[in-house]
């Protein structure tokens, strides 16, 4: 799993719950990444983050809830075509230096990004899973005509999609016909139940 939000650290959102219950029968190894956007040093979150990650790069694996929790290299200059090479060669080392340790078989990548994909290919993976939980392309941060763009290719690519809601779902089935959406019905609230 290609996460852009911290396994372990922060607090659990949904590619989370699905890894933690995916690893109950199968070998997970999370990547903890950053995210989508480039940071700004302006942002309080995105300084203390920005530290957090640095510091994470001289961490060893780590096991949490039967994930083994990794943290690779990676420079946050979003869309910069010598930061994106630089990236995906870092990243792919670590793809391949894990799918050799804990798979005999071509891995599952489950990738929360689209500009993961230049490693993700170059390890020609069983299947590649897009987990989409908003609409990235339109966090402040994010050149959306760039991220859209690499999105577009990336799902192409992908051999399925899984989506949080009926605007996303709608708008991915338009690059892939092999799309779910996961989402609580307004009905399930209305009934008084909680979570």
């Amino acid at each position: 799993c290609l996460g852009i939000t911290d396994f372990g650290s922060d607090t659990p959102v949904g590619k989370d719950h699905l890894m933690m219950q995916y690893a109950k029968d199968n070998q997970v190894v999370m990547f903890n990444l950053s995210g989508n956007r480039a940071p700004t040093i302006k942002r309080g979150y995105d300084r203390k983050r920005l530290v957090r990650k640095v510091w994470n790069w001289f961490l060893f694996p780590k096991i949490i809830n039967n994930i083994i929790v990794v943290y690779p290299v990676r420079f946050p200059f979003i869309g910069s075509k010598f930061f994106d090479i630089l990236n995906n060669g870092i990243l792919y080392l670590y793809l391949a230096y894990y799918k050799s340790k804990y798979y005999s078989k071509s891995p599952i990548i489950f990738s929360l990004s689209p500009f993961y994909f230049g490693a993700i290919k170059r390890i020609k993976p069983k299947k590649i899973i897009y987990y989409v939980s908003d609409a990235y392309g339109m966090f402040s941060g994010i050149k959306e005509i760039t991220f859209n763009e690499y999105e577009r290719k990336f799902i192409s690519q992908c051999d399925g999609v899984i989506t949080v809601s009926e605007l996303l779902f709608n708008k991915m089935q338009r690059y892939n016909k092999n799309v779910i959406k996961i989402f609580v019905l307004p009905s399930f609230f209305a009934a008084g139940n909680n979570i």
